[in-house]
């Protein structure tokens, strides 16, 4: 359906260069997903258009190609310039519309967000949006894990490598030796950081910035 609408808009838009790849970023934007996503719709949208698009080329060649040369009418050898129109249509509509659909994925993936709840969730949380805390408040995962879900239940959820793992243990992941990880959960990550050092270390940015170092 988001490559018909493509299509449509491809049609309406013939007059415009490039319209195939206008109509393929609509189709990308209304199919979101990846850029490989929105590419496939684009693609779809680029098929969509080549046949009208060729009896368009057809139909107005002779008027505005060979006309204007002193050509009263298509060449004699019809048949190679059909052939050639509509590979060069397949080409110019898919290849465009391809590209825009990747392009169309692209923005929905950027714009599609929301103020309330990036500014008062995960930038709140990653103490880059509005906070009512001075700047040496520093978000802390483990912590809110303990805090707030301490059985575990929501990591369990949705960090399958945790599942059926004692909520203690999940809690105090960084605090494992490796040995005690592998035995627990094999297939879940060691910590990437040190999250008590980085801390030290983004207080210290902060007030540098503030000019209190």
């Amino acid at each position: 359906m988001n490559a018909v609408v493509g299509a449509v808009a491809s049609l309406v838009l013939v007059f415009l260069p490039f319209s195939p790849a206008v109509g393929g970023a609509a189709a990308g934007y209304l199919q979101r997903g990846t850029t490989q996503d929105g590419a496939k719709a684009g693609v779809v949208t680029g098929i969509l258009v080549v046949i009208p698009l060729f009896l368009l080329v057809v139909l107005l060649a002779p008027v505005l190609l060979f006309a204007p040369a002193g050509v009263p009418s298509i060449p004699t050898n019809a048949i190679v310039f059909v052939i050639v129109s509509f590979l060069g249509t397949l080409a110019y509509a898919v290849g465009s519309a391809t590209i825009g659909g990747a392009v169309g994925a692209y923005l929905a993936a950027v714009r599609d967000h929301d103020t309330a709840s990036d500014v008062g969730g995960w930038q709140w949380a990653a103490s880059t949006g509005t906070d009512a805390q001075p700047y040496f408040r520093v978000f802390n995962p483990t912590t809110q894990g303990e805090r707030y879900d301490p059985d575990a239940e929501y990591i369990g959820k949705y960090v399958p490598e945790l599942r059926g793992v004692e909520p203690s243990l999940i809690h105090e992941w960084p605090d494992l030796s490796v040995t005690q990880r592998r035995n627990v959960a094999p297939e879940y990550p060691d910590p990437i950081v040190d999250h008590g050092e980085r801390r030290e270390e983004a207080i210290a940015a902060f007030e540098a910035a503030r000019g209190d170092a």
